[in-house]
Order: C-alpha cells, then sequence, then structure tokens
C-alpha cells in the first residue's frame, strides 16, 4: 500500500529492509554482477551489504538528486510527458478508470469533503468560468447532445418519470425563461407546499385534484408575468384550461411571501 506521508514511507522501506536483508543482498548482488562484471566478488559482496546497511540514507540521497535533476530540466520533461500523455490517451484513460474503481469509496469521499470545504470559493470560479467560455460551452454541449441524443432523450425520459414534480418545475422554469420572464424562481418544493397549503383543491372550481393540479400563473408568461411564488395558483386542468392566456375566471388572493 503506498504512503502518501514521506515519513511513513521512509518507516516501511526500513521495516521491508531488515526483514529481507538476505533477499535485498542477493538482488544487489546479482544486478552488480550483471552490470558490473569487471569487478571483484568481495566488492561485490561489500557494495551489497552496504546497499543494505544505509538503505534509508541512500533513499534519500537518491530522491535528493532527483529532485534537483527535475528542477533543472522540469520544462523539458513536462513537454515529454505530456506528448507521452497525448499518445497514449486511451492508455492513461483506462488506467485512471482502474485507479478510480480500485479506490471509488475514498476518492468520492474525499472530492465530498474538499466540496464542503471550498464550496463558495469553487461555486465563484466556476461561474467565472463559465461566462468566460460561455459560447465554447454552447459548442460543446450541442455537439454532445448530437452525439448522444437518444441515450439523452431516454435518461430524460426516465427521470420525468421517477421524478414528475421536479420535471414538471424545470420545463416551467424553461417556458418561463424562453419568454423571457423578469422572475423565474418559483421550485418543485414550494410547488409541494402550495398544494399543501391549499389541501390540494383548485383556487377556481374548489374541487379537490390531488397529483392533478396544474400550476395557474395570474398573469400568463407569453404576457410578461414572472414565474414566482406571488403569480401562482394551483387550478385543475379544466379551469386552467378555461382561463388560458385571459383574465382570472374569479376573483382570487394570491399568496404572498
Amino acid at each position: 500500500m503506498p504512503y502518501k506521508d514521506p515519513q511513513k514511507r521512509r518507516e516501511a522501506n526500513a521495516r521491508y529492509a531488515a526483514k529481507n536483508k538476505d533477499k535485498i543482498a542477493a538482488r544487489v548482488s546479482k544486478w552488480t554482477k550483471e552490470t558490473k562484471p569487471w569487478l571483484k566478488p568481495e566488492s561485490i559482496e561489500y557494495m551489497a551489504n552496504y546497499r543494505v546497511e544505509h538503505a534509508e540514507e541512500i533513499s534519500i540521497q537518491t530522491k535528493e538528486r532527483c529532485a534537483l535533476w527535475y528542477e533543472k530540466n522540469r520544462d523539458e520533461e513536462l513537454v515529454k510527458r505530456q506528448a507521452w500523455r497525448d499518445e497514449n490517451r486511451d492508455l492513461v484513460r483506462a488506467q485512471h478508470k482502474a485507479s478510480h474503481c480500485r479506490n471509488r469509496e475514498k476518492r468520492l469521499a474525499e472530492m465530498r469533503a474538499y466540496y464542503l470545504e471550498h464550496r463558495e470559493e469553487m461555486l465563484v470560479e466556476m461561474k467565472i468560468y463559465r461566462l468566460e467560455h460561455l459560447d465554447e460551452k454552447r459548442v460543446y454541449l450541442a455537439a454532445y447532445y448530437l452525439a448522444n441524443r437518444e441515450r439523452l432523450l431516454e435518461n430524460m425520459a426516465q427521470y420525468a418519470v421517477d421524478h414528475p414534480e421536479v420535471y414538471a418545475a424545470a420545463r416551467v422554469r424553461y417556458r418561463a425563461r424562453k419568454a423571457g420572464a423578469p422572475i423565474n424562481d418559483f421550485t418543485a418544493a414550494q410547488w409541494r407546499l402550495m398544494q399543501e397549503i391549499c389541501d390540494h383543491f383548485c383556487a377556481y372550481c374548489r374541487e379537490r385534484a390531488p397529483g392533478k393540479l396544474h400550476r395557474e400563473h395570474l398573469t400568463p408568461l407569453s404576457k410578461g408575468g414572472p414565474n414566482t411564488w406571488s403569480n401562482i395558483l394551483p387550478a385543475c386542468a379544466k379551469c386552467n384550461s378555461e382561463k388560458g392566456t385571459g383574465p382570472v375566471l374569479c376573483p382570487v388572493q394570491p399568496f404572498m411571501l
């Protein structure tokens, strides 16, 4: 198991070296014989024992040398790494996917904790990025929709079945946005609350219709009405259709916040 904490990693390496001295010495001796055949056997044995006894010190020195080399060649190395990732994009994605599957719960917990801690900052950054790349985002979303149209439509249809009130509220907000409504903040939660306050009665004919009431805009969206709490009443399908875009069917008291 890899350790992110350098101290824990060094301690784990030291424990492994102490437990496997003979194995490490044999491996080092074999590697030295293959790469440096001119050395005497006693020199090879000495080097192997030295590496085992000073494993932590050698590891620290090696890391320091690597850090110095990377600092001097950072830009060149980054270019090489990016070029390799571009050439092996499918392999990189497969590795990332496999790593995510192995550590899914842990990563999700870390992401949730980070989001809760930096939520406001992230929302501001996301809003700024969207505004700066609005045209690019629209082009990307349009292309994505065309490429995945059937699957997206199936998902939307299933979501509408599973969450009818949320889907209906989203459709009304979409209509209000298309109509240029000055206020567009009526939510599915507010609609549920409004129906409970009215005990699921139609505001015009006073017939009870649980689960079948419509959002009736006193001032229609087509005539500049807002999609907000004070401009909406629950109405049955018959009364909502009869009113249409005309005046209210009878005197009613709008809900006030």
